[in-house]
């Protein structure tokens, strides 16, 4: 998935309709011009798609409802297990509302960022990923990589 050339997000979320609702506002609205989206219903199956590709994405967008109890359990775990597995792919955590103390394990669990739902979610998930990319484009230039071109 992930190279030199091509930024690739992996897209978590249980229901078609929203990965394609996300999928199609990120591809009109992001500059990134060379983004590859791939997407899967199942968390679990996360790691058969590194497999299968031989290579891990630079984002991982998961989406979760949230129930408080299973969410102090599940969420930070599979951030842990995505991270130990693939330490530079950064986790987008989208959610319901959550208590502080909720936000805080996420983020110490090594979340790259986290977005609660609401109507401005699909405009934060594309700040976030710009970010990411900008950031991952810093890090190219500085080990002298070839420059990425965002697109106007």
């Amino acid at each position: 998935m992930k190279n030199e050339n091509n930024f690739t997000i992996l897209l978590i979320e249980k229901d078609q309709l929203i990965i394609e609702l996300i999928k199609k506002y990120i591809i009109s609205h992001t500059k990134i011009q060379s983004l590859s989206i791939e997407s899967i219903s199942d968390p679990d199956h996360v790691f058969n798609i590194f497999k299968k590709h031989h290579s891990k994405p630079n984002l991982i967008i998961l989406s979760e409802p949230v129930q408080h109890i299973q969410f102090s359990k599940e969420i930070p775990s599979r951030i842990q297990q995505i991270k130990k597995v693939s330490p530079d792919t950064e986790v987008l955590i989208i959610s319901n509302p959550l208590n502080v103390e909720q936000v805080l394990y996420t983020f110490r669990s090594g979340a790259f960022d986290l977005i609660i739902k609401d109507e401005h979610t699909n405009k934060n998930i594309l700040n976030a990923i710009h970010r990411l990319y900008l950031r991952q484009q810093d890090c190219l230039k500085d080990n002298g990589s070839k420059d990425w071109v965002i697109a106007n």
